[in-house]
């Protein structure tokens, strides 16, 4: 992954300051196709390009910009920096609702983005190539079914751990979108009705039960009530730096409030995955993104959730694995390649 100063191989647009190189000028020698995913974060912008078996070839990890006009220009930057000569598609995933045939993220509640235009500006720039827009968790599912299950497990549930909970379905082998393109909301099924209010407007989704603010609002509140804890001695006295990392250190440690807000976490995903794994049997289910680095806190309690709460059939037959790699990005460079 590069890191510190970034080198410009593109024209403009480009950021402020920049000094862009002529494209190509350090273009890396490759004879097999290459691929570009991009995953528009709430947090980070990340870009992969990969080879035709998935391998990484180049990487960055920037900030994502709040203002959507400037994260499509650095989109456009810095997919300039990184495509060969042999790149022959750009995909690009985000959180949200989006209409993958006219280009368009429709809602996007980490982001707070409505109704943008992406594809039709990116692709002014780069008329050569492929350049498609695709729900994050849909390309994360991808990406673990070529990755994880090597292709061969043809009905596959993705779940995206972050700031919210996607979820990506693959079914006999193909994504399934369903009628309108928005499958796979897994993470605003509600778990409590009348519960915490949801950045999509209702309350009690799941993924205001396991997401980064989650994590963070109960370890906040819990302390705050007088709930002795390390993760006071971590933060340096400071509520506002308590993290996930910081819950999962913390854990690491053996402090019993970071361990029973990984353990509640994990009963209200296995809740919500039981529910799943019943109604769609899949072969796998793949857990990945930030949260799911902690997944040693949290997999007992949702393991032991399933097995109280799903038919026992489908449980011995579905493997669940965690992965550390952004499958969102890799999936966002292969899914061009294989689906449209």
């Amino acid at each position: 992954m590069e890191k510190g100063r970034t080198t410009y191989l593109g024209m403009n647009p480009a950021p402020s300051g920049a000094s862009p190189e002529p494209y190509g000028s350090r273009a890396r020698v490759n004879q097999n196709d290459s691929y570009l995913g991009v995953d528009l974060g709430a947090t980070n912008l990340h870009f992969i390009l990969v080879n035709k078996m998935g391998k990484i070839l180049r990487e960055k990890i920037i900030p994502t910009p709040r203002e959507s006009e400037k994260a499509v220009e650095e989109i456009i930057f810095q997919t300039r920096c990184l495509i060969q000569k042999s790149t022959k598609t750009v995909g690009i995933s985000v959180a949200g609702l989006v209409n993958q045939k006219k280009g368009i993220i429709h809602f996007s509640p980490n982001l707070g983005w409505k109704n943008l235009e992406v594809i039709k500006k990116i692709k002014k720039y780069f008329p050569r190539l492929k350049v498609i827009l695709e729900n994050d968790a849909n390309t994360a599912a991808w990406g673990a079914y070529f990755l994880i299950g090597k292709k061969k497990i043809k009905n596959l549930i993705c779940l995206t751990l972050g700031t919210g909970l996607g979820g990506g379905i693959i079914i006999n082998g193909q994504l399934y979108r369903g009628v309108s393109g928005s499958a796979g909301e897994i993470g605003h099924i509600i778990l409590y009705p009348q519960g915490l209010r949801c950045n999509c407007g209702n309350y009690g989704c799941i993924e205001r039960y396991v997401g980064v603010n989650y994590l963070v609002e109960m370890a906040k509140k819990e302390i705050i009530q007088g709930r002795k804890s390390i993760i006071m001695k971590l933060v340096k006295g400071d509520l506002k730096k308590i993290t996930p990392e910081i819950i999962a250190q913390a854990a690491d440690k053996n402090d019993r409030l970071a361990k029973n807000i990984w353990e509640k976490m994990g009963k209200n995903l296995g809740i919500t995955l039981s529910g799943i794994i019943n109604l769609l049997n899949p072969g796998m289910v793949v857990l990945t993104g930030g949260i799911s680095k902690s997944a040693k806190f949290f997999l007992g309690e949702l393991k032991k959730t399933l097995k109280k709460n799903t038919f026992s059939e489908p449980l011995k037959r579905v493997k669940i694995v965690t992965v550390k790699k952004n499958l969102g990005a890799i999936g966002a460079a292969l899914l061009p390649r294989d689906n449209y």
